[in-house]
């Protein structure tokens, strides 16, 4: 009997796992998806059936979604897995540059005061031409007039200025504008490094081959911006609740391809070209829920029983203060901090449209958001007056008692998503256990709702269920009167909190050049299944032919095995006298 006919007659739901972008702030959810995990004590993808996401949350979600074999249900890595290698990952992709954005807009007013001047020196030159040949010209109707000539006087242009600048200026020019665009992309970061990365972490676990876009475990959702063709690009793998693919958008691309179609942020790095030979661009600053719930429910023709889960990226900024933002100039507004809010106004306002839509669609109780808001302090009394989150925390090491333990990082301004230095890393991680804290009295029925739901899709028995529910109320009780309960009676084990595997034990010592820091980080990293052990110790070669018999297998041969033989004079079947095997 199978564990789906264990459970009551119920429909399970379709819980959809949505994850924005954000940079380096994608720590926060893959955090919060850690803690998911340690407290079900399953993986992400036997928790939700459907992934969604763009730029961080695609690069967050692809790792969770790999299966470790064809064919398999088993992810390859766990939420703690992705967290420890997508800081890795950050840590080399985005390597530590001050004052990012404003580089960015020097090198833009460096670019546009060029054209400006090429247009200027351009139009002078024609300028100087056309006076010329009018000089020239009515020089010539004059002298024929003098002359009395019965022949009309035929203009000419003349053309010296153009001459001089395509011969002189403009070679000079184009070399400058060479230089310049060199200079505007070593101002950015490199697209390649997280590509190598991510082509080395999203293989098959067995054949080490890429994963595909249709062998993902649950369905999955990436959007992106064609820029050959100027239209949305659409990635998707939806499977039905039997885990059969019913549609897939792009079966032949690799998972890291569409990721990093995804990812390529135009402010951030240069456009992506993928394998199909076409452009991409990040658009996950306009991207909302919206797009991959529409989407699942006009392909499967579903438009009930789903449920959205929204993990953010704390992008919420704090209170501006409108008295000095009236005094700004427009490019203070770009770049300040306190401007820098300008360029989110659109997204907050379409997100939260989106978001009042699928309220509406699904029903309120069908779209959890689970984002950072609250201040230090606010977190801080919080976490005082309640004793059971306490509690809760001492069980993952974290004595929240502390005032070091609250993240000391204001929500004005949030860690920067571009310092990749170990403090800020570790911000970052703080910050995302600060997102769990105020979250938890709605992570904590989520996970448990997970774990149900996880029972009747048949991933785990009634029984096993109803345990992991036993443990997360040990570590979580719902108010303080069970959490005065005696739990002597009950020998369920609470859940423990989940480490990195060991080969995510990697070096940190900074290579010199490219393609050292790729190989020799991932070959520490995710590349444990070509480890081999060192050969058995050599045995002694002892040529008495009568006490010693002859070897028929070179493989089971300790002298073939121990490299003493020469490869090219050593042919199997082995002939040689060695070793007596026992």
């Amino acid at each position: 009997m199978s564990n789906r006919d264990n459970t009551d007659h119920q429909e399970p739901q379709d819980y959809v796992l949505y994850v924005p972008g954000g940079v380096l702030w994608g720590i926060y959810p893959l955090v919060v998806l850690k803690f998911l995990e340690d407290l079900t004590q399953l993986p992400v993808s036997k928790q939700f059936n459907n992934f969604a996401g763009s730029s961080t949350g695609a690069v967050a979600l692809g790792g969770l979604n790999i299966p470790k074999s064809k064919g398999s249900t088993e992810p390859r890595y766990s939420a703690a897995d992705a967290l420890e290698f997508y800081k890795v990952v950050g840590r080399r992709t985005f390597p530590p540059r001050s004052a990012y954005y404003e580089r960015q807009l020097i090198m833009d007013l460096v670019k546009l005061g060029h054209e400006f001047t090429r247009e200027i020196v351009w139009m002078a030159f024609e300028k100087t031409d056309a006076l010329l040949s009018a000089g020239v010209n009515g020089a010539g109707r004059l002298m024929n007039r003098l002359k009395r000539s019965t022949t009309p006087y035929e203009p000419f242009i003349l053309k010296p200025m153009r001459f001089l600048h395509n011969t002189l200026i403009r070679p000079v020019d184009n070399a400058v504008e060479r230089g310049i665009d060199h200079l505007l992309a070593k101002s950015r970061y490199d697209i390649n490094v997280l590509r190598e990365a991510l082509d080395t972490a999203y293989r098959f676990e067995d054949t080490n081959e890429p994963v595909k876009l249709h062998e993902t475990i649950v369905s999955h959702h990436v959007t992106s911006m064609n820029v050959t063709r100027n239209e949305p690009a659409i990635f998707f793998h939806f499977k039905d609740e039997n885990g059969i693919t019913r549609h897939v958008s792009h079966p032949d691309m690799d998972v890291v391809d569409l990721t990093c179609a995804s990812s390529a942020a135009q402010t951030i790095f240069q456009l992506y070209k993928a394998s199909n030979e076409n452009h991409y661009c990040d658009i996950a600053h306009f991207d909302t829920p919206q797009t991959p719930i529409n989407s699942y429910q006009g392909r499967m023709q579903k438009n009930k029983n789903i449920k959205l889960i929204m993990i953010g990226t704390a992008k919420r900024d704090a209170e501006i203060d409108v008295q000095r933002l009236n005094g700004m100039l427009f490019l203070q507004q770009l770049i300040g901090r306190l401007g820098a809010h300008l360029l989110g106004l659109p997204q907050r306002f379409i997100l939260q449209r989106d978001l009042m839509n699928l309220r509406q669609n699904l029903g309120a109780d069908n779209v959890v958001v689970v984002d950072k808001s609250m201040s230090k302090d606010t977190l801080r009394a919080q976490v005082l007056s309640n004793p059971r989150l306490i509690n809760a925390a001492a069980h993952f090491g974290v004595d929240l008692r502390a005032r070091s333990q609250i993240s000391h990082q204001d929500r004005t301004p949030s860690p920067d998503l571009f310092d990749s230095r170990d403090d800020n890393i570790e911000k970052m991680e703080s910050f995302g256990w600060d997102m769990v804290w105020e979250n938890i009295d709605t992570l904590v029925p989520l996970a448990k709702e997970l774990v149900q739901n996880a029972a009747l899709r048949g991933h785990i028995t009634n029984d096993r269920a109803a345990e992991i529910i036993r443990g997360i109320d040990k570590i979580y009780p719902m108010n303080e009167t069970a959490m005065a309960h005696d739990h002597d009676n009950d020998n369920t084990p609470a859940p423990e909190p989940s480490k990195p595997s060991k080969w995510l034990q990697f070096d940190e010592r900074a290579p010199t050049t490219l393609r050292q820091s790729i190989t020799g980080l991932f070959n520490r990293i995710v590349q444990r299944d070509k480890y081999t052990p060192p050969p058995p110790p050599a045995a002694p070669y002892i040529r008495d032919r009568d006490t010693f018999a002859p070897h028929q297998d070179a493989e089971s041969c300790n002298v073939c095995a121990s490299g003493n033989i020469d490869p090219k004079k050593q042919r199997p079947p082995c002939t040689h006298k060695g070793p007596e095997p026992k």
